[in-house]
Formats: structure tokens, C-alpha cells, sequence
């Protein structure tokens, strides 16, 4: 392997014109990700500066590693959460080894994601389809926003999930400070109305810098109003945490579905500011440089990074050329860890919060399961009950189930495909259509072609022997030869060669020639070549035009084809 080729993808052919405009980029993503990345830190239930080492290391994979010239890697509220509720409910949030077992799930999903780029694993990233991940993300989403009422409140959390954190809120509403409250409305205020202005406004440096502002001049802290506290400054060290067998058995089923989540969100990202942006990605190599970067976020005590959409979109938006930007903006943030920790130590926790409930409404795809609902109700109805499973039961929970249930539809459609009854086209050679939508097609008498959407298998087998009899006993003529028009079955298992063999001798006590016109795939080889071959000798045929006319009576074996075994046209006898 070329080391040279391998590490800095993103800085190949840099031209010196894109200094500037990158520079620029780097500095409007560090006034973005500081307090983004200290709020996405409270999501895992981790220490606010842990974000900062986290955005550091997710920085340094980008550079060294992305293929992306614009993707941001980082901490990201999508599985943040995750992370909190996954691990919280194996060690409690308060106890001390709670961090260890962050910082231990960041290295065995980054090792997990690294891998999976290295295996070339990609297309475990399509297991999620865009409705499940439109209900995950809406899920997500108002789990953020209600766990984020009691910070906003200044009243104390409550544990459980979404249904416990929301009683616990009516129950101590008497309590709430009115001016944590004020602070946390304000932030909202302006991280949302700052997005109005363009991806480029850092609404969040903003409400950052007022709310120091207001607690420095009205002494908030001594009004109850809860602030962040000291934080260690100096850049972290490197450092592997306790790994032991029970430890990491633990969290395997929690890595699991954070995994999945990253593959995915990780392929959409790239792919989608590639193909704005006008260049190429390496999918695989993302992972990769994912996945390096969480481990080294847990070496330096932070937790499993991801792709961030919100983060590269501010990239795009700033017009940025190359990781150059990661870059300047990994060197700035380096800087705020040396020397301003300080400044942030008054910052209020319902700044924070406030800036979650920003992030936690954007996750709400309100627009994107209305689009799913006009295009398909039951995808619409996987995404809703995977929305109502996150928010109100468990993010792990219903991440499986989403899975479960887009898997168990996707089977239901194979074992149940379409089919159709074709007829020839008025006036054309060759055209067969569906006759459902075209009445005036027609047919020769005591002829049907049937066509079959799916390869055969054990699950539609006898499924497609059904539909046969019925398109042969609703005739309104007696039917005297069946043509599969076999395009659509490009496999067939050992059951559906069985149930072939089976049908055809059925069909052939009720004096129905069964044939196959244009087989491929396994199926073609088994008719040709194979195992079918003896059973079904002179009734496979190129086309239907073909089979159609070696089946009609009086029909002549000279002048009709079939396929040989080879996929050439040969002479086919005469069907008895």
C-alpha cells in the first residue's frame, strides 16, 4: 500500500487560491462546533469538555483519512442519546466508571465502523431505509427535546425514559427558575432564528457569548441559575481505558445499533454533499476514517463519533474546497482547550439546553414522514411506530424493531410479488403488457402468458403454483397452453425447482402444456442445463412470440426455436 496515497485524499491536486475561502470556512465551523459539540457531550451524559476532545479527534480522522473534501466528523446528537441511554442502563450515569464505559463504547464501535470500511462492508449501510431512518431521527428527536424541558426549567432530572422525564416535569413545575428559563428561551430564540439567516450564522456562538454576557452582569449565579463549572484546560492525553471481557460483552448489544446508525448516516453524508459538491467519494473509506477517528476520541476520553450533516452542511455552505477546513478549525479549537476554558466555566447549562432543543427539533423529519405517508402507507406506518418506539420505550428498542419490521416487509414482498396475466399490443410485434391495463390487448384462444416479479424460493413456491391454477381456472376458455414469461425469475431454490416440477405435472393431467419463454440466471441454467432440463426438453423458448408458436395447435417443430443450452436458438420439437 501507498502510505503517501493513503493518508490526505482530500488535499490531492490543492490549489493555493483555496486558501482563503478555507481558512474562512475553518473559522465559521469552530464558532459552530464549540458549544455544539460541549451540548452534544451533555447528550451522552459525558463532561461538556469531552465534546472538545471528541470534535479534536473526529477533525484529525477527516483530515488524515476522508476522501470527502467537505465531511465533518464529530460528536452528533442522532447517537448521543443512544450512547446515554445504552450505556445507562448497564452503569448508572452518576457512578464513577460511567465515563470509562463511554470511552470504551467509542473504541469498540470506531473498531467495529473501521472495519467495516476496510471489509468493504457498505452495504450494511442500506439496511435502513429512509422512512425507518426518517422515524429513528423524529424519535430521537423528541427524546432530545423532552429531556432537555427539565434543564430549560432549572428543575433536577428525573431517570426513566421520555414518559418519566415528562411526569417528573409536571410534578416539580412549581419549582422552575424563571430566569434559567428566560436564558434557556433565548438561546432557542436565537440558535433558530440564527438558521434563518443561512448555515453560516453561528447562532450558537452567539447565545454563548450573551448568556457569559448576562451571567457576568447580573450575577446569575446567584440567582440560582445553573452554570457548567470549571473545566480542565490543557489538551487531553492519551489514555486506554480498563478493558475487560465483562466489560466489553456488555456493550456489544449497545454498539450494535449505534453501528448500524453511523454506516448509515456516514454513506448518506458523504454521498450526498459529493454529488452537490461535484467530486468523487470513497464510501469505504469514510468508514475508515470514522471509525479511526472514534477510537482515538476514546483514547483521548470521548465517546463514538459520527458524520455529522448539520456540521458538513456548514462546510458546503462556506463555500469549503478541502479538509483544509477540518483542519483550521481542529487548530482553533486546540487553541479555546489551552487557553479560554476558563471564559466557559460560567457558562449556563440551560444555554446548552437550549441549544439541544434547537438540535432535537431539527431531528423531527415532520415533512419527510409526510412525504412517505402520500407514497406508501405501510413504510408510513413502520417509520410512526419506530417514532413512538424511540420516544416512548427505548432508542435500542426501536432501532431493532424498525429493522426488523423493514426486513419482515421486504420478505412479505418477495414471498407475495407482483405478477400479471399479458396479452400482445394491437398492432406490434412482440409487445406484451399487462392486460389489467390494457383491455384491448388480446390472445390467441387456449393460450396464457403469466408473468412472475420475484425469483422462486421457498417462501413464494407455492404462492406461484397458486397463481398459476387461478390465471388457468378463470380462463373463459379452456387453456391448453401456459407461458411463463420467466424475465422477472432470474433464481429459483431447490423448493421452487420442486414445485415447478410438481405444477407442470398437474397442469399436464389437466392437458395444459407448461413452457418458459426467455429464462436467465439460475433458472435459465436449470431449464437448460440443469436439473429441470429432462422435465421441461423443448418447451423453453427465446420469447413469448416463440413459445407461442411452437404451442398453438397444428404448430410446426421446423419452423419454431427454442433456447439451447448455450442461450442460442435451436429447433424445438413439437410439444406433445
Amino acid at each position: 500500500m501507498d502510505v503517501r496515497g493513503f493518508f490526505l485524499p482530500s488535499l490531492r491536486g490543492y490549489a493555493r487560491v483555496w486558501l482563503g475561502t478555507d481558512l474562512l470556512a475553518g473559522l465559521t465551523l469552530a464558532a459552530i462546533c464549540v458549544p455544539e459539540s460541549m451540548a452534544d457531550a451533555k447528550l451522552a451524559a459525558m463532561p461538556p469538555i469531552t465534546g472538545l476532545y471528541a470534535f479534536l479527534a473526529g477533525a484529525l480522522g477527516a483530515v488524515l483519512l476522508s476522501t470527502s473534501r467537505q465531511l465533518s466528523i464529530g460528536p452528533d446528537s442522532t447517537i448521543n442519546p443512544m450512547i446515554a441511554v445504552g450505556v445507562g442502563s448497564i452503569v448508572a450515569v452518576a457512578a464513577p466508571d460511567y465515563p470509562a464505559r463511554v470511552v470504551l463504547l467509542g473504541l469498540l464501535v470506531g473498531l467495529a465502523v473501521l472495519v467495516a470500511g476496510v471489509a468493504r462492508l457498505g452495504f450494511l449501510a442500506d439496511l435502513l431505509s429512509r422512512p425507518v431512518m426518517s422515524g429513528f431521527l423524529s424519535g430521537i428527536g423528541i427524546t432530545v427535546v423532552i429531556g432537555q424541558i427539565h434543564v430549560l426549567l432549572g428543575i433536577p432530572s428525573v431517570p426513566g425514559g421520555t414518559v418519566a422525564s415528562l411526569v417528573g416535569v409536571v410534578r416539580d413545575l412549581h419549582s422552575a427558575n424563571v430566569l434559567t428559563l428566560a436564558i434557556g428561551l433565548a438561546v432557542l430564540v436565537i440558535v433558530v432564528g440564527g438558521e434563518r439567516l443561512g448555515p453560516r450564522f453561528p447562532g450558537a456562538l452567539v447565545a454563548v457569548v450573551g448568556s457569559l454576557v448576562a451571567v457576568a452582569v447580573f450575577d446569575l449565579g446567584h440567582h440560582g441559575v445553573a452554570v457548567v463549572g470549571t473545566l480542565p484546560p490543557g489538551l487531553p492525553s492519551l489514555a486506554l481505558p480498563g478493558i475487560t471481557p465483562a466489560a466489553v460483552s456488555s456493550l456489544v448489544p449497545v454498539a450494535i445499533p449505534i453501528f448500524f446508525i453511523v454506516l448509515a448516516q456516514t454513506a448518506a453524508t458523504a454521498r450526498g454533499f459529493a454529488v452537490a459538491g461535484g467530486y468523487d467519494v470513497r464510501v469505504d473509506r469514510e468508514f475508515v476514517a470514522v471509525g479511526a477517528a472514534s477510537m482515538v476520541s476514546g483514547l483521548l476520553g470521548g465517546f463514538a463519533l459520527d458524520a455529522s450533516p448539520t456540521r458538513t452542511g456548514v462546510v458546503a455552505a462556506s463555500n469549503g474546497r478541502s479538509q483544509v477546513v477540518n483542519l483550521t478549525a481542529g487548530v482553533l479549537v486546540a487553541a479555546v482547550l489551552l487557553a479560554a476554558t476558563g471564559l466557559l466555566a460560567d457558562l449556563p447549562e440551560a444555554t446548552l439546553g437550549g441549544i439541544l432543543v434547537a438540535v432535537g427539533v431539527k431531528l423531527v423529519k415532520w415533512r419527510d414522514l409526510a412525504t412517505v405517508a402520500r407514497y406508501s402507507r405501510p413504510e408510513w406506518a413502520i417509520a410512526v411506530v419506530t417514532l413512538l418506539v424511540v420516544a416512548l420505550i427505548g432508542i435500542e428498542q426501536g432501532i431493532y424493531l424498525a429493522i426488523a419490521l423493514a426486513l419482515l416487509r421486504r420478505t412479505y414482498l418477495s414471498a407475495r410479488p407482483h405478477d400479471a396475466v399479458l396479452a400482445r399490443l394491437p398492432g406490434t410485434e412482440g409487445v406484451w403488457v399487462s392486460q389489467r391495463h390494457h383491455p384491448d390487448a388480446s390472445l390467441p384462444v387456449g393460450v396464457r402468458v403469466f408473468r412472475y416479479d420475484a425469483p422462486l424460493f421457498y417462501a413464494n413456491a407455492q404462492h406461484f403454483a397458486a397463481r398459476v391454477r387461478a390465471v388457468v381456472d378463470d380462463a373463459r376458455e379452456p387453456v391448453r397452453a401456459l407461458v411463463i414469461e420467466a424475465i422477472g425469475i432470474d433464481d429459483v431454490d431447490f423448493t421452487g425447482a420442486q414445485v415447478l416440477s410438481e405444477l407442470d405435472g398437474e397442469l399436464a393431467a389437466r392437458k395444459v402444456v407448461l413452457a418458459f419463454a426467455h429464462p436467465f440466471g439460475r433458472l435459465g441454467t436449470e431449464l437448460n442445463t440443469g436439473t429441470l432440463r429432462a422435465r421441461f426438453e423443448g418447451r423453453v423458448f427465446n420469447s413469448v412470440d416463440d413459445a407461442i408458436a411452437a404451442l398453438r395447435p397444428g404448430a410446426s417443430a421446423a419452423q419454431d426455436r427454442r433456447v439451447d443450452a448455450g442461450g442460442s436458438a435451436a429447433p424445438a420439437p413439437a410439444p406433445r
